[in-house]
């Protein structure tokens, strides 16, 4: 008896630590869609031509050449103020000045090259941010809060990446700050509000690191891109990192300039954004949490293969007809008012919601299972190095989605480009699941090599491995 309740204890969430690496991970998502979703949006109504996006692209580099630097982010910092703090301080400063340089440069085709070089320097920033806060969060996760962990983690980057994208289209279109235009008021809030999204964490002090950690780092064991390179799991996990990141960000890159494209003004796809992303996201992302953690991530992947086939197919239909008839959901929500409400001008704005929400909680329900299956694959002796290097591959295949799927949708139209993606998903989601069992095993036997207790609880298909860590509790300390 007395096991079982220490087992329980053990297995506790704590939810106020979530919640303050859920506001990091709020941090630095909103400069991330800021950068690749909200500046292309502005671009676009501004006259770029879609041809031309793929300098935008370049954007994406910081977020897998970080590599090179992150056993170096991951070995050392000011240990007064924190190993990961000090990196995440001073990284937050540096970016949000840096996007002052960019208030002399309202969005235009011409000044292109000037705003892309100084939002390369911003990310190359915030990137190195980025290896700080992972390797934060993964030392303080314990492997059975990983599920709740990752589904807060989605949820907070959902509030950023709305921030991002309706809160600083609205500015851009609406507002002025101090004498500056809608873009210098953009620039000013969003250096501001990176700020505000970090203090709670400056003001928390840093946690110590784990005991095991502090050993091997005593021993002289330090953080190597080398060990990473020669493991037996890393070709098969960077291949589905690679293809999971190509896929998954192909259409939400290009989410708003296909609402420009569609007729929507500027003012409009902020409305539509700041709508469906802060609903969308967190229903996929809380939805995929709470299911993995009961089912297992194999269950999910079927789960999520169907819906993303419905979600896709709808998505397409609706393209076609640029957003502005009267389809069966916008007919269907009139009916159940029971009132004669008509939604009039804004039918298009309406349908546009209803259409994207499925679609954006299918992107943020697979961004969910590789988190998980990240956190889990990742060691904590090098848990920045090893979480900065799979969002590294992660991150190369969005890089090559944002290069190539401008060309792509500009050929063969948005909704044919729509119908291509959901048929790319429903596959991924049937690969990751028929070669999950492989890799999980590989993975194993490496952390054994490593020194580490072998266990992957979230990647079994039934609840005999929450009895089993229920029943097994004293032993949680030793899972990785």
């Amino acid at each position: 008896m007395t096991g079982e309740l220490v087992s329980k204890s053990s297995l506790r969430i704590e939810w106020f630590k979530i919640s303050i690496i859920g506001v990091m991970c709020m941090a630095q998502t909103f400069p991330y869609y800021l950068v690749n979703s909200t500046v292309p949006t502005i671009f676009r109504a501004e006259g770029l031509d879609l041809k031309d996006f793929w300098a935008f692209s370049l954007l994406t580099i910081p977020a897998w050449a970080k590599v090179l630097w992150a056993p170096l982010v991951d070995s050392y910092g000011w240990r007064k103020i924190g190993l990961r703090k000090s990196w995440i301080v001073a990284c937050t400063m540096l970016g949000a000045l840096s996007l002052f340089l960019l208030l002399p440069a309202p969005p235009s085709p011409s000044v292109l090259p000037f705003v892309v070089g100084v939002l390369f320097l911003h990310m190359l920033i915030m990137q190195t941010q980025d290896i700080a806060v992972d390797a934060y969060t993964l030392e303080n996760l314990k492997p059975h809060e990983r599920g709740a962990g990752a589904a807060f983690k989605v949820f907070a980057e959902t509030i950023g990446e709305a921030a991002a994208l309706g809160g600083l289209m609205f500015i851009y279109t609406q507002a002025t700050f101090g004498g500056q235009s809608g873009w210098g008021a953009m620039v000013i809030v969003a250096a501001i509000l990176l700020v505000l999204f970090t203090t709670p964490v400056i003001l928390r002090l840093e946690p110590p690191l784990d005991s095991e950690i502090v050993r091997r780092r005593a021993a002289g064991e330090r953080p190597n891109l080398l060990r990473f390179v020669k493991r037996l799991d890393t070709p098969a996990i960077a291949a589905l990192l690679f293809v999971g990141g190509f896929i998954n960000f192909m259409l939400p890159a290009l989410i708003g300039p296909m609402l420009i494209d569609n007729g929507f003004a500027l003012l409009e796809v902020g409305v539509i954004l700041g709508v469906v992303t802060p609903v969308g996201a967190p229903l996929g992302a809380i939805a995929s949490g709470a299911l993995i953690t009961r089912f297992g991530l194999p269950q999910i992947l079927l789960a999520l293969a169907a819906f993303a086939a419905i979600a896709f197919v709808w998505a397409s239909f609706s393209a076609a007809l640029e957003f502005s008839q009267n389809t069966m959901l916008t007919l269907l929500a009139e009916r159940l008012s029971k009132t004669s409400l008509s939604f009039g001008e804004n039918i298009g704005i309406v349908n546009a919601i209803i259409t994207l929400i499925p679609v954006v909680a299918v992107v943020a329900a697979l961004h969910m299972v590789f988190t998980v299956s990240r956190m889990g694959w990742a060691s904590r002796v090098q848990a920045g190095t090893d979480f900065s290097l799979h969002g590294a591959i992660y991150n190369i295949g969005r890089t090559a989605a944002v290069a190539l799927s401008p060309f792509l949708a500009s050929f063969v139209g948005w909704s044919v480009f729509i119908c291509v993606m959901g048929v790319l998903i429903v596959s991924l989601c049937l690969v990751y699941r028929t070669v999950l069992p492989a890799i999980e095993r590989l993975a194993d036997r490496r952390r054994v090599f490593e020194g580490e207790a072998p266990h992957t609880p979230l990647a079994n298909s039934s609840s005999h491995s929450r009895n089993h860590m229920l029943d097994n509790g004293p032993d949680i300390g030793k899972i990785e």
